[in-house]
């Protein structure tokens, strides 16, 4: 294992079998040079940066204490045992801008309304979960008062790096969709939702997936067996359909994407089912 770059005396790059790793400890850097050997028993963390990571580190640690990527690393590994899918490496860096600027705005006092915090517990709970976790995290090891409204934003960097989101890098834009189309469903129906229940967690599946392909554009054609269903179920669905309809409305002036009859269709009689229960 051997020094690439020094950046203090308790923090360097080194390479190891090929890979690049920032290792932190004290007095780690002490006199140290390019391609000296690391003293293996002054690692206390190690971070594993690839590409542009690297070099968005080398940004940040003239700025950010070391004590908030370890904050930051902390989070992720929690993150990684308690979230399906594996997480982006990026998340470490975007984590650590996220909250020491969260930690520095409650000492002086700020704090923003969560984005979405009511949509963030319904439909993504696990990835809220973790934020609240977070916040206790911070709270204690900084000393501060960082609220629940906090969570959400930190869900947020989960969610945008976790590998099994097929829409990586939108997350927010899918929470507004979310939050427009439940307000819809629950307007047109008479019907709220709550957390927590089967009802929540089947409909979260429809609109999670519709989100994607709304977002991503992703258009699923009509057929002629589609036209032939969609009149005979328009009788009995009525109510669903229309509140179905008001939903492509929104999609087609929002995201330009008309809903297919097949996922009117799709949409209309899992909201029969899921309503019904």
């Amino acid at each position: 294992m051997k020094v690439i770059k020094v950046y203090n005396n308790n923090c360097i790059l080194s390479s190891n079998a090929g890979s690049e790793m920032v290792l932190t400890g004290s007095g780690i850097g002490f006199q140290k040079k390019t391609g000296d050997p690391v003293d293996q028993s002054k690692i206390e963390k190690s971070f594993l940066l690839v590409d542009k990571s690297i070099h968005e580190f080398e940004q940040m640690i003239n700025s950010i204490p070391l004590e908030y990527f370890y904050a930051a690393q902390d989070i992720v590994d929690y993150a990684k045992s308690h979230l399906e899918g594996s997480l982006n490496e990026k998340l470490l860096i975007t984590l650590t801008d996220h909250i020491y600027y969260a930690i520095e705005r409650a000492r002086d006092n700020m704090s923003f309304t969560g984005l979405f915090s009511n949509e963030m517990r319904l439909f993504y709970q696990a990835e809220y979960t973790v934020g609240l976790w977070s916040i206790d995290l911070l709270n204690q090891r900084f000393e501060v008062e960082l609220t629940q409204d906090e969570a959400s934003f930190i869900a947020i960097h989960l969610i945008n790096a976790n590998s099994k989101q097929s829409n990586n890098n939108d997350a927010q834009r899918t929470i507004q969709f979310l939050h427009d189309v439940l307000a819809i469903i629950e307007k047109e129906l008479k019907v709220t939702f709550q957390e927590n229940t089967s009802q929540m967690q089947r409909l979260s599946t429809h609109l999670i997936y519709l989100a994607q392909r709304v977002i991503k554009s992703e258009i699923i054609e009509n057929s002629q067996e589609d036209e032939g269903f969609f009149n005979e179920l328009a009788a009995k669905f009525n109510k669903y359909l229309n509140c179905v309809n008001k939903i492509s409305n929104y999609t087609e002036k929002k995201y330009g994407y008309a809903l297919s009859l097949q996922e009117r269709i799709y949409l209309a009689i899992h909201f029969y089912q899921i309503i019904k229960i």
